[in-house]
């Protein structure tokens, strides 16, 4: 799923998900800048 926010925008986004399955995420901005941890 991509997302295009308006600045300071916080999006919803919804996908199906297995309960019990761990997953991990990497966010980054567009100008290639890992989000940081808690933001």
């Amino acid at each position: 799923t991509i997302t295009a926010t308006s600045r300071g925008a916080i999006p919803v986004v919804r996908f199906k998900a297995n309960v019990g399955r761990r997953v991990q995420f990497e966010l980054v901005r567009t100008d290639g800048s890992k989000v940081p941890l808690g933001a």
